[in-house]
Formats: structure tokens, sequence, C-alpha cells
């Protein structure tokens, strides 16, 4: 079971994603950009592509199963 907020995002997901809660378990999981590397937390959760991360360095989401 996963929590799901709908709030004000700072920067827009990819379509079909859903936020995941600020306080929430998938909040503290951080996956490594597979191009610039870094820590990089979850943001969205997708049906099709699992997990939605956000890259603060290069400012790009990347999903991940």
């Amino acid at each position: 079971m996963s929590v799901i907020t709908r709030t004000e995002a700072e920067r827009p997901l990819p379509h079909g994603a859903s936020p995941v809660a600020a306080w929430g378990l998938l909040s503290r999981v951080h996956r490594a950009c597979p191009e610039h590397g870094g820590e990089c937390p979850c943001v969205g959760r997708h049906d099709e592509d699992g997990l939605v991360f956000w890259c603060g360095r290069e400012g790009h989401h990347f999903s991940t199963r």
C-alpha cells in the first residue's frame, strides 16, 4: 500500500504519474540518476513505469521498475 496525495507540485510530473506524499514511505526512497549519478528522491508513482525520481542536478525525471 502506498500513500498518494494530490498537492500542487513544484515541477510537473510525467503524464500519468501520481505524486507521492511528502511524509510517506515512498518519499524516502532514493536512487542514483542513470545519467548523472547523485541521490535522487522519489517524487511519484506511475502504474506502467514504476517509481518516478527527480534529478535535481540536471532538472529531469526518470523512472525505475
